[in-house]
Order: structure tokens, then C-alpha cells, then sequence
């Protein structure tokens, strides 16, 4: 049933953003990285790649430093399960150097960890 929800907010959204780009409306960098979260969730992985890589240059353009942040740090996640270490580790070093300059050592440190954790072996449980 949740697939279902996920597959039928991708669409909505993919209507909305065609939409939008027919009426020559800008797309928001939140919702193409929304969107882009959804394809990854729905494993859809290039899909997801494609609309977050859009999602960080709308967020560049538009000088979001949050949004910037934000989608460093999807595209880190999705490029640590595609396998493509190195990418996901540049995307995480930037995620975690733009939320330092905003102030949020807290959100930094959790990206920092979610890099330790995805290469890092944990040791099992005895």
C-alpha cells in the first residue's frame, strides 16, 4: 500500500513539475529534490540522481545555502548506494562545510556520521 502512495506522489509531482515548465513557471529546488527523494525511495536511482542534480543547480542559482546543504547531502546518500564512494564522499564534504557556515554543527556532525557509517565496517554483535 505505501508503494502505491509513493508511486502516485511521484506522479503528481512529475505532472506538476511538466506543468509548471509548459507554463514557463520555475520548478523549486524543494520540490524537484522532494521529487528526487521519492525516486530514490522508489528505487528508482537515476531518476532520483537526474532530479536532485537539478534540485542543487536550482538551489545554487538561487543562492539557498539551505537547499545547497540539503540536496549535498541526498545526493551524498544516493551516490553511497549506487557504489560511486568517491562522488557521494565530495557531496558529503560540501553538505557538512555549507552547514557549518549556517551555524547547524549538529546537522554537520550527522552527515559526517552518515559517511563513517556507510564506509566503515561496524563489527557484529558477539
Amino acid at each position: 500500500a505505501s508503494e502505491n502512495r509513493v508511486d502516485d506522489a511521484i506522479a503528481l509531482l512529475e505532472r506538476a513539475v511538466a506543468r509548471d515548465r509548459a507554463g514557463g513557471t520555475p520548478v523549486p529546488w524543494r520540490t524537484l529534490a522532494r521529487l528526487g527523494e521519492l525516486c530514490w525511495y522508489a528505487d528508482r536511482t537515476e531518476r532520483a540522481r537526474g532530479y536532485l542534480g537539478e534540485a542543487l543547480a536550482l538551489a545554487q542559482g538561487a543562492g539557498s545555502a539551505i537547499g545547497e546543504a540539503r540536496v549535498h547531502a541526498l545526493l551524498a546518500g544516493l551516490l553511497q548506494r549506487l557504489g560511486e564512494a568517491s562522488a557521494a564522499e565530495s557531496h558529503r564534504t560540501d553538505a557538512a562545510i555549507s552547514l557549518r557556515a549556517l551555524g547547524d554543527r549538529a546537522a554537520a556532525l550527522e552527515v559526517e556520521l552518515d559517511g563513517l557509517a556507510a564506509t566503515q565496517r561496524i563489527p557484529e554483535a558477539p
